[in-house]
């Protein structure tokens, strides 16, 4: 595989069936098309092994030597996933969940999705210490309408990405709601 990589280098479509190998759940990239509809060399997103499309905020081009390019790729991802993970966050608010959810790539959803639950969590402590006896089961009523909003999903015709996307989540916030529930009958009263 590495001397197939270093020997057609210059030609970044002959490596994509190596990128699999290189990276972590990276399975090809997309390119912009010159005027015959042929793939150039200046990438423009990227495509998970389940075929998730994350499209980049900047073009990316695949020339110069293959290691160096490849390094640079590595880089260029990491920054693309940062600043797409930053609108994410920013996006949250803008509409109700079960609609955000379908907007961004499962690893985004999953890390925003987790951020505020530890978000609403907080919030319903500083809420109980305030005097709020009923902040926690308050929350836990959320929690229980975002799962039944994922039930009601789940049932409707869905493309295979975005189900194992709710899935995932349901997965996730049936565990955080167990918590929720557990803190609620401990009676915690405080984070620590």
């Amino acid at each position: 595989d590495l001397l197939d990589i270093l020997s057609k280098g210059s030609n970044p479509q002959l490596i994509l069936k190596h990128l699999p190998k290189c990276f972590d759940n990276i399975k090809t990239l997309e390119f912009n098309k010159d005027k015959e509809g042929n793939p150039t060399k200046m990438a423009i997103g990227m495509y998970s092994e389940e075929l998730e499309y994350v499209p980049w905020p900047k073009e990316f081009v695949c020339e110069g030597p293959v290691e160096t390019w490849l390094y640079l790729l590595t880089i260029h991802t990491h920054d693309a996933l940062k600043t797409r993970m930053t609108e994410s966050v920013g996006a949250f608010d803008e509409k109700p969940r079960h609609e955000f959810i379908f907007d961004w790539c499962a690893e985004l959803v999953q890390v925003v999705c987790r951020m505020v639950y530890t978000e609403d969590v907080n919030w319903s402590f500083e809420q109980l210490e305030e005097g709020n006896e009923n902040a926690l089961r308050d929350y836990n009523k959320k929690q229980i309408d975002v799962l039944v909003k994922y039930a009601e999903l789940i049932l409707t015709e869905l493309p295979s990405n975005d189900r194992k996307k709710i899935i995932m989540l349901m997965t996730l916030d049936v565990h955080a709601r167990d918590v929720v529930m557990g803190l609620i009958d401990s009676k915690a009263e405080t984070r620590e």
